[in-house]
This record gives structure tokens, sequence and C-alpha cells, in this order.
């Protein structure tokens, strides 16, 4: 096992500190006032890592309800960074590009991960589309969420930027259909992770591409589940989580290795005496909507909630709505088709781009009474 207090050194763009250099180093790059927030993020990280404590604080996402402040192991960090190394075979001195945020656990593994595989890590700002200033650069690995994504993939240069990363994982939130379908067309590997700020990052990967690419999640190594009575995934892997971690999210388990994730328990619609996730809803109508939108509920005195679509765009015009309705129709169970249709003009989000799913069921509420019946 490789122990955490030996990992004290990172190479950044080239350069290689570790110890007293890297300390120096960080706290007069984590104390520029000159900097952007992100960089003195990154620093700040770094210094926290070599502080000598076992631990560090790292906020949840808060996609389901408040952020919680976690304590993780250093240790367990190091293990989950050996964990990813492995399966995508990487290799020290191969090259990295963090252009996540580092006061999220995606950005910190990052980091990590740099350090204890001994990688070559370039920064960038933590931009929707982060790859301008590498537009011919080479990496063999990349870690983005799936906005960054679907703005790369809007020109020819992003594409080719992103098909320069050798191995890609996306994170953070589900992908929708149109962006899966873009992203089958990439000629590097392109994963779609599974993993929470409890597990030290992802626990499972999907290869998106490629001549066959997967149709559920693999487990990393070492790392075993099963599901409780209401079919929630509780996640046992020892050296990445001190305890068994009972998550909200409902799974179906299709092999000891593999799992397809259904949607969040306390995020379930319950419509007609139906059980509905609205990512199971969402991944069916990427085909038929060409820019951004989540499904949501409002209450119902019939139905106890009815399905709301929640279209990113101004509103559309009658003949375009009654083709959508049209889709949605031949592509959903008759109950899981919404019974409204809501145009705004942003769909909130958390800090790190999950759909904030509290807050769009409140605007939909307010919005809902205003519009009245669509379907």
């Amino acid at each position: 096992m490789t122990d955490y207090r030996n990992i004290i050194g990172i190479t950044l763009e080239g350069t290689y500190r570790e110890g007293a250099a890297l300390r120096r180093y960080c706290s007069d790059e984590s104390s520029a006032v000159s900097h952007a927030p992100w960089r003195r993020s990154i620093f700040s990280f770094l210094m926290q890592w070599l502080d000598g404590n076992s631990y560090i604080i790292v906020p949840s996402s808060g996609s389901s309800g408040q952020p919680k402040q976690l304590r993780l192991s250093k240790q367990h960090m190091v293990n989950s960074a050996l964990k990813t190394g492995t399966f995508l075979n990487l290799k020290k001195e191969d090259s990295a590009l963090l252009c996540l945020s580092a006061d999220y656990i995606a950005g910190k593994m990052m980091l990590v991960r740099a350090m204890t595989l001994g990688l070559n890590l370039f920064i960038t700002a933590p931009a929707d589309a982060p790859l301008k200033q590498f537009a011919d650069a080479r990496f063999d690995f990349a870690a983005m969420v799936p906005l960054q994504v679907y703005e790369l993939l809007k020109t020819k240069s992003g594409e080719k930027s992103l098909n320069n990363i050798r191995n890609l994982i996306i994170g953070g939130s589900d992908i929708g259909f149109a962006l899966r379908t873009k992203i089958k067309t990439l000629t590097n590997r392109t994963f779609h992770t599974y993993g929470m700020t409890e597990t030290v990052s992802h626990i499972a990967l999907q290869q998106l591409n490629g001549r066959q690419p997967d149709e559920a999640f693999h487990l990393l190594p070492g790392v075993h589940i099963s599901t409780d009575s209401r079919q929630r995934l509780i996640v046992e892997a020892p050296d990445i989580a001190p305890a068994p971690v009972h998550t909200n999210d409902v799974a179906e388990l299709l092999t000891p290795g593999t799992l397809r994730i259904l949607g969040r328990y306390d995020q379930m619609i319950i419509s007609g005496g139906i059980n509905l996730y609205p990512e199971t809803i969402e991944a069916k109508l990427g085909a038929f909507i060409p820019c951004r939108y989540a499904i949501s509920s409002v209450t119902d005195d019939r139905l106890i909630e009815k399905v709301v679509l929640v279209i990113e765009d101004k509103p559309w015009v009658t003949e375009k709505i009654r083709q959508l309705q049209a889709d949605i129709s031949a592509a959903l169970e008759r109950y899981a088709i919404p019974k409204e249709i809501i145009f705004i003009n942003k769909i909130p989000e958390t800090p790190n781009h999950k759909i904030d799913r509290n807050a769009l069921k409140k605007a939909v509420a307010l919005t809902s009474s205003a519009i009245g019946d669509n379907a």
C-alpha cells in the first residue's frame, strides 16, 4: 500500500516540487491577490495536503439539499487514485489536465492522482469550454463535467481538443441522450463516472464510446455493492470509505460488478401510484429537445404529483410543442408522459453544475399555476 505520508510532491506543468519547496511555492501562490480564486484554491488544497493531518475537510455537492462538510481520509484518497490509475492504465509522467474547481472533490482528486501516480499536471480555469489555451495539446487524462463536454462539442476545434485527451472521465451529473450520441463519435476513450464525495470520487465507470460502449457502470476493484429494501444503493469499499455508504440512489444491480442508476429516491415522483425517477425520464427525451431540459413535478389533486417537463428556452410555437408532445408520447410509457411543459430562462444549478432539483421544483410550482396544462 502506498502511504499518504510519502505523497509530498507534484509535477505542475513540467516542474516538480516537493516538501518544503512545495509548501513555500503553494503559500506564495495561494496568497497572491493577483491570482483568480480558482488558482488560489488549487494551492490552498496542496497546502492542506501537506499540513500533517491525516484528513481533509471537503464540502459535499448539495445536489439534494444543504451541502455538508465531510472529513475524508488522505489515505483513502490515495487508494482511490491508485484504483483509477489501474483502471485507466495511467503511468508515471503521463500528462493530465485539471479544469475543474479544486473546491470540490473532483478537482481535489485530480491533484491527488497527479501526486500519487506521478502525472505531469497542467491547470486551467474551470470554464465552460476549458481547452482554448490547449487547442493542440495532447493529454493522457482529464476530468470534466457534462456541461464542459457539451460546450466543446459545439465546435470542430473543441471536438479535436477532446479527441486529444486519451482518457476522459465525465462526472458530476447525468449525461443526456443528445450528448451521449455526440460522445460516441469521439475517437478517444470517454467514460461516465459514478460516485460521490463520501466514496472519495468515483467507484464505477462506464465507457461511452469505442466499438462496444458499455451498457452499465463497471465497479472499480475492491468495491462491493448491494441494495436496501427500497432499492437504494449501498457501497462497501473499506480502502476508500471507513463504513458502508448508504446512498439515496436507486440502483439496478445487473451482475456483481455492474449496475445502472435509475434516479434518486429523495427526488422520486409518485404519480398515480407509480414511482418515477426524473433522471430515467430525462434520458429518453434527448433526441427530441435541442436545448437544456429537466423533469420535475407539481402537486396534483388527482395524481398526487404530475410530471412536468422544463425546457431552458424561450416559449416555442404551438406547432413545435405539438410535435414534441407526439414524440414524447411515442417514447415514454403513458404514466411517465409530462402533463405540462414549462419554459424558463435558466434551470437552477448547484455550484458544481448539477441540477438543483429542489430549487427547480419551487420554480415550477410558481410557474405552473400561471401557465396551465399543455398536455
